[in-house]
Formats: structure tokens, sequence, C-alpha cells
């Protein structure tokens, strides 16, 4: 399956073709075995599937999702950021590290005897 971000909406490929998830649970009949019986399949629930095509990192705290915004011209989920001056599609850019970050586990060491 593949996120289709600008069109949004989920791909899904079944048995070699593609199937168009437009919304939550849409089923969708294609063909099955042989490609005699028709067959269905339910699609996920695309904020599920493909979180960051709603709101990326849920606006990373910085901001809440506006479900009913309209980008392009079209309703889609967009996260309003609480900083006017961020204008990042998750409110990631006022994200400072502090140091207290790193990168893997690997100098993690227990020291309990």
């Amino acid at each position: 399956s593949r996120c289709i971000y600008e069109e949004f909406y989920l791909a899904v490929n079944v048995r070699g073709e593609w199937l168009k998830c437009e919304e939550d649970f849409q089923v969708l009949e294609f063909k099955g075995t042989g490609g005699v019986l028709a067959a269905t399949l339910t699609c996920p629930r695309l904020s599920s599937a493909c979180p960051d095509m709603f709101c990326p990192a849920n606006c990373a705290g910085r901001g809440v999702c506006n479900f009913e915004a309209i980008v392009n011209g079209t309703t889609r989920p967009k996260c309003e950021c609480f900083d006017e001056n961020d204008d990042s599609p998750g409110c990631s850019s006022t994200l400072k590290l502090d140091g207290r970050y790193i990168d893997d586990s690997s100098d993690l060491v227990n020291k309990k005897k």
C-alpha cells in the first residue's frame, strides 16, 4: 500500500490491481481468484494507515489539528501552530533541541548490580 499525499488517498495493491481508499472503512470490490468471483476489501482507518497525511506527528504538541481546514480549495486536516511564524506542516520548526536527546540507546548501560 502507498499513501498518496497530494491526492489524499491510500492506494492498496491487491493481486496487481491498485485500489483507491478515499475514506475510512470504504468497501471496494475487485476481481477475486481467477478473475471470476468478485471479492471485497474494507479500507482501514486512513489516519492509522497514513498518519502524516493528516496532521504530521500530531502537530508535534505545538499546535492543533484542524480537520475542517481548506487546503488548495479542498477540505483537509491541517496543523494550526501555536507559533504563528511556524509554517511547517507539523509545527516542527519551533522544536528546539536542548541537548537532552540522544541518537540511539547504545550508550545506555544498566548499572544495577
